[in-house]
């Protein structure tokens, strides 16, 4: 199996006084990467040989735990208007600011606070949205499934 190359793009820490809201939880650090991820069989298609692909990684962390996620647009704007280019710069302008050391008292404020000013963008949301729910599932020692379960009744 090849290894993937990472390149961090953009990152930040909350200072080391910030602590959880009890309920909640605070970004304290957020990583995005560039994740160069080769493919075992090179993606043909009439318009060339794809052999990697490019994804933008993410990892948010609170109390010394982290959470996962990943925004896997394309290079190209042909299937979304998100683009591998566009989430990156739209996590580094825009959404490290506002997010780094900031408490969120559940996930759908989170939610919230993504959609505040910035219109589409779903790839992207969806980065940041799937390391919400992985830290959050580590934070409170349950399962993605059991958190879930818990927002879907």
């Amino acid at each position: 199996m090849k290894k993937a190359i990472d390149k961090p793009i953009a990152s930040g820490k909350e200072g080391a006084n910030g602590t959880s809201v009890e309920t909640g939880f605070r970004i304290e650090a957020l990583r995005i990467k560039l994740l160069q991820v080769p493919l075992e069989r090179p993606y043909r298609a009439s318009s060339g040989v794809c052999k990697t692909r490019r994804t933008g990684g993410v990892e948010m962390r609170c109390g010394g735990v982290t959470g996962y996620g990943e925004a896997a647009p394309f290079d190209e704007p042909f299937y979304s208007g998100d683009t591998v280019s566009s989430i990156l710069a739209l996590y580094r302008d825009i959404y490290l600011p506002r997010l780094l050391g900031k408490d969120f008292r559940s996930l759908e404020e989170f939610h919230l606070e993504l959609g505040r000013g910035v219109r589409d963008n779903p790839i992207a949301r969806a980065g940041l949205e799937t390391a919400a729910w992985d830290l959050v599932s580590a934070l409170q020692k349950k399962s993605l499934v059991t958190l879930m379960s818990h927002v879907l009744r």
